[in-house]
């Protein structure tokens, strides 16, 4: 189910390593099963732009079963992007200081997930990629995620990750589902 809430698609012109002024893209994963949902979301995204650099784009909101742990709570997802001077790390660290400000108790860790009021994943950044311990750019599970793709696809359809357009891997994984 989609939940629309009227947000403008980002142009494609954006998809470049660099913006006019300089600012790398960051595309954004949200989730929330716990609570308002759709406010947890909307607020996440708001925060993370006024600490980060700036909100360009975000998706609609789309309801999805969990994924990975039984929980009778369904979850919205969302994807944004952000025009940004920082570095992934510092992101990082700033994002999972949000998820604490907004009520995330326990983080998962080695596929043990858990219901949340949030949860922000970093999953590209158009002048960097990393591979650490604490964070991986792109992020290595997105491809295998629905509920990760359609949101991206719907904001940035001409992104390319691995050789693979966004909107061409969120039909086949639409295709290949009961």
């Amino acid at each position: 189910m989609t939940i629309s809430l009227g947000h403008s698609a980002m142009p494609s012109s954006l998809s470049t390593k660099k913006t006019a002024g300089g600012e790398a893209l960051l595309y954004v994963a949200f989730g929330s099963n716990l609570g308002n949902r759709e406010e947890h979301i909307a607020r996440a995204a708001e925060m993370l732009g006024k600490r980060i650099g700036r909100l360009v784009s975000m998706s609609d909101m789309y309801e999805t079963k969990p994924e990975g742990f039984r929980s009778d709570n369904l979850f919205l997802n969302a994807a944004a992007a952000y025009t940004t001077r920082m570095k992934a790390a510092e992101i990082l660290r700033i994002s999972q200081e949000l998820e604490r400000e907004l009520g995330r108790r326990c983080k998962s860790r080695n596929g043990a997930y858990h219901d949340r009021t949030i949860d922000i994943d970093l999953l590209w950044k158009s002048d960097e990629t990393a591979d650490t311990e604490e964070l991986t750019l792109p992020h290595p599970r997105m491809k295998e995620r629905l509920f990760v793709m359609e949101p991206l696809a719907e904001i940035a359809p001409t992104l390319l990750i691995g050789g693979e357009n966004i909107c061409h891997l969120a039909e086949t994984m639409k295709k290949g589902m009961p």
